[in-house]
């Protein structure tokens, strides 16, 4: 109820002609998401492009209406991000299944119940009006009123809040593309922070090409005493450099060999067709060796016992305890050794974001 009464007042300040059809619709939204606009690619992607001409400026870029789903102004182009962009934000939240009819009917109640103490101008019997009209439909989509359009010139999309969280981080790529040919980024930070997650999402917003520091760990024979003790040195830094950050230089088409933890060797070959971004992952992305090949540096970090939290949740107690004992403490040593975290272009604390809510795998 707290949630659902405070978006309500929230909406209601903001848009002081807020009519009781465009208070069923944000909770609607609110419930559903906006998977009924995505009928076909395409054409979500063609609207998108002919509102974009006619929208005004002005308003938030992003306003909450719950279930962790959010307004985004189509404005936000004025910032740097593209349509296109904006519209894969749209299609893939579209993806997400989330609500329920009795979710939602709980929610009309609690704005029945909020009619009685607020100042607007419908009642409980108009909101179930309206919801007996909606339910003859099927619990379809709803428009805004009259008086709310003419008024406010809505133009908007509705999407997952983990767009919101890593909205920098689109704007940035979104700029540098614009400028360059080719852009390079990395993703480095702390284990638990969200890097594999957010590369996954920035491949499928994007489907730029993706490495991962994790295929180049040094192999056994060159795992010395004097290597592991150089900050960064289980990593194959080298070889990384060679095959990969080199041939992407190039326009032209390359392969490199991934690393087979279970045999500590050099396994699996994988071709790469050029790109326009490239994405590389994982912690050591930064290293002195190859730094200086990125566009865009991003640094991940979180709380400290939300990083425990996740890796115990994620890899059971016999991993989390490498983790604890190994693999913390060598990149703590790498990121002091380096100030990797001070290089970055950006850095984001993910403790409290989205993640959770946003299974990339799944949609």
């Amino acid at each position: 109820m707290l949630e659902t009464k405070l978006i309500l007042e929230q909406h209601a300040r903001q848009y002081p002609i807020f009519k009781v059809q465009d208070a069923v619709k944000l909770l609607h939204q609110s419930e559903f998401g906006c998977a009924h606009l995505v009928e076909n690619e395409d054409r979500a992607l063609e609207r998108l492009r002919a509102e974009l001409e006619l929208t005004r400026a002005g308003g938030p870029i992003f306003e909450q209406i719950g279930n962790n789903y959010y307004r985004l102004n189509l404005s936000a182009v004025e910032t740097g991000v593209s349509a296109e962009t904006l519209g894969r934000f749209f299609i893939l939240s579209s993806k997400v299944k989330r609500g329920t009819v009795d979710g939602f009917e709980v929610k009309i109640q609690h704005l029945k119940e909020w009619c009685r103490s607020s100042n607007v101008d419908f009642s409980e019997e108009d909101v179930e009006n309206c919801m007996e009209s909606l339910r003859q439909r099927k619990y379809s989509a709803i428009s805004h009123s009259t008086a709310y359009r003419e008024a406010y010139h809505p133009a908007y999309r509705v999407v997952d809040g983990v767009f919101k969280d890593y909205f920098e981080v689109f704007k940035k790529i979104d700029v540098l593309l614009g400028v360059h040919s080719k852009v390079t980024m990395a993703i480095d930070g702390n284990c638990g922070s969200g890097k594999s997650t957010l590369a996954g999402l920035i491949q499928s917003v994007y489907k730029c090409n993706l490495f991962k520091m994790d295929d180049f760990y040094v192999p056994l024979e060159r795992k010395t005493e004097e290597r592991l003790r150089t900050p960064g040195g289980n990593v194959d830094y080298e070889r990384f450099e060679s095959e990969v950050m080199r041939p992407l230089a190039t326009s032209a088409e390359f392969s490199y060999s991934l690393f087979d933890c279970k045999r500590q060797a050099l396994g699996e070959v994988y071709q790469v067709t050029p790109n326009r971004l490239n994405v590389i992952e994982g912690s050591y992305s930064m290293h002195p060796q190859l730094i200086d090949y990125y566009n865009f540096k991003l640094f991940l970090t979180l709380d400290e016992a939300e990083q425990h939290r996740r890796i115990l949740n994620r890899n059971g107690e016999v991993v989390y305890k490498r983790f604890r004992d190994q693999w913390i403490p060598l990149e703590t040593l790498y990121f002091d050794a380096y100030k990797i975290k001070a290089k970055a272009d950006l850095t984001i604390n993910t403790t409290g974001l989205s993640n959770a809510y946003f299974d990339i795998d799944n949609i």
